[in-house]
């Protein structure tokens, strides 16, 4: 009985979860469409910020730097060449590795022992619900 009933709150609670990314999302969306209204008027009227309802309402800008193409080595290099080394790192994509790792675990193929020496794998395991 408490078992029918953990799942029966389980799905319930999914379905709930469900509705409220979904309502998320299409806030999300009117958020933007309004986020550009008000841009325009506040570029439009010279204006710098609001305050309504107790919020302030202004306009932020906020620079970003990605490598130009993806071309991400000659960025480090040229990082690198202006004394930023320390701007730099060698990386490697989660996701990408997982996945690799996740293909040789469903092909029953151990990883080679440079790999297993370092890195990290562990199981994750959850219950999932979606719709029947």
């Amino acid at each position: 009985m408490e078992h029918q009933q953990n799942l029966v709150n389980f799905v319930s609670l999914s379905k709930r979860r469900d509705a409220v990314e979904e309502e998320l999302k299409v806030l999300k969306e009117e958020l933007a469409h309004l986020s550009n209204m008000i841009l325009e008027i506040f570029e439009r009227d010279g204006q710098k910020s609001a305050t309504i309802m107790g919020k302030t309402i202004y306009i932020r800008r906020q620079l970003w730097a990605r490598a130009k193409d993806k071309n991400y080595v000659a960025a480090c290099a040229a990082l690198k060449k202006c004394g930023l080394e320390g701007y730099v790192e060698e990386r490697f994509n989660t996701n990408s590795i997982s996945a690799y790792v996740r293909e040789r675990d469903k092909a029953n193929e151990p990883l080679p022992k440079e790999l297993q020496d370092t890195l990290e794998i562990s199981t994750e395991v959850s219950v999932i619900c979606k719709q029947a």
